[in-house]
């Protein structure tokens, strides 16, 4: 089974996170999530790989903070166990959070939109990731005791 290890950031401003929409290659359906993706060979370390997702996804250039959620995904369907790390951004010394674009995407990020989302106004919304159908997530994101929070294993079978 192969092995990949994926980071995402938290950027939070007010009450609201930022959220790509991101299409499935094969089915094109749409789910909004946290920007992030794969570690490269490049990246030093997570935190690192993290301003670049977040650059590459967002055109923002963050400051990394402390690992918030950790969590595992085995899809026997494509032999890949996966390990995320959801770590908390901040805008980059002397910066704000300015206007997201996704200018710096790559086609095969396959990203379709980019917006701040409130919980309130997500929850309205069908299409969002199944970390963010996830209760711990926002429970332990508004209590932001500054522990890790392990959100689970998802396991996906082979047909």
């Amino acid at each position: 089974m192969k092995h990949r290890i994926r980071v995402a950031g938290i950027l939070r401003q007010g009450n609201e996170i930022l959220l790509v929409e991101q299409e499935n290659p094969r089915s094109g359906e749409r789910k909004w999530t946290t920007p992030g993706g794969g570690l490269e060979p490049t990246d030093a370390d997570i935190f690192a790989g993290v301003v670049r997702e977040v650059f590459e996804e967002t055109g923002l250039h963050v400051k990394p903070g402390s690992i918030l959620f950790i969590s595992e995904f085995v899809s026997h369907v494509t032999q890949v166990m996966q390990i995320s790390v959801w770590i908390e951004c901040f805008p980059a010394e002397g910066t704000e959070f300015g206007e997201v674009t996704l200018e710096h995407t790559r086609p095969d990020d396959y990203l379709t939109n980019i917006k701040w989302w409130s919980k309130e106004a997500l929850n309205l919304s069908p299409n969002k990731g199944s970390t963010l159908q996830n209760s711990d997530f926002w429970l332990s994101l508004e209590a932001n005791t500054g522990a890790v929070c392990y959100l689970g294993k998802k396991v996906e079978l082979g047909n």
